[in-house]
């Protein structure tokens, strides 16, 4: 678990399975229903939420991470003080004498009361100044990229148990150096997938042994 400073990014875009149901099925090694496979798709989305989070709500001290919480935070604030700072160093008798210039050319009708809008105008940025001065990270727990990769391996293994998933026995394939073909259909699917790509099958049954006995912790 990793801290969280802020509330994910908006309008992310939604993570979806690699492949289409036929190909999972054709790796799987038998028909994966639709409902199984609404699952599965549902459980890509909650990893791609789980990683939009992870990729944008840091809560770092770190001044070169422009995606940082800190970093964003005081250069929002520098923005707001320059825009403060500019709007209280203008001249308001010339403000107005412009207005009277502009309105002389007919080109936006008579202006009147220009001096309010750069009063509400100051009003408006000192409102935002509030804001960043009360903004503080939120204090939450968000899922690292492994626990997430972990989490979907699991979700998918449910979705897909009524299916017949089902993982290697550890001990029977640790005693030789397995071949794809050795692994179970869920865990050449997981592959497939992208879930956990193992340096060899053995790697990959093991992640995933690994990955769905963590449920139970």
């Amino acid at each position: 678990m990793v801290r969280a400073a802020a509330f994910g990014a908006r309008g992310r875009r939604v993570l979806e399975p690699p492949v289409s149901r036929e190909e999972a099925a054709g790796e799987f090694g038998a028909e994966i229903s639709e409902n199984a496979w609404r699952e599965i798709c549902h459980a890509f989305a909650l990893h791609g939420e789980r990683l939009a989070d992870l990729e944008v709500t840091r809560d770092n001290q770190n001044k070169n991470d422009t995606r940082g919480w800190h970093k964003r935070k005081r250069d929002a604030e520098s923005g707001i003080e320059a825009a403060l700072s500019g709007l209280l160093k203008i001249n308001r008798d010339f403000l107005a004498e412009a207005a009277d210039i502009v309105s002389s050319t007919r080109k936006a009708g008579v202006i009147t009361g220009v001096e309010h809008h750069l009063d509400r105008a100051v009003q408006e940025v000192m409102f935002l100044s509030w804001i960043m001065r009360e903004a503080e990270p939120l204090s939450r727990e968000i899922v690292t990229e492994s626990e997430s990769r972990k989490a979907l391996a699991r979700d998918v293994f449910a979705a897909l148990k009524g299916d017949g998933a089902m993982l290697s026995n550890g001990w029977t394939i640790g005693q030789t150096e397995p071949s794809n073909a050795d692994l179970t259909g869920f865990e050449r699917l997981a592959e497939f997938l992208g879930i956990h790509q193992g340096e060899t099958p053995l790697a990959t049954a093991k992640w995933l042994r690994e990955a769905l006995a963590a449920q139970d912790r």
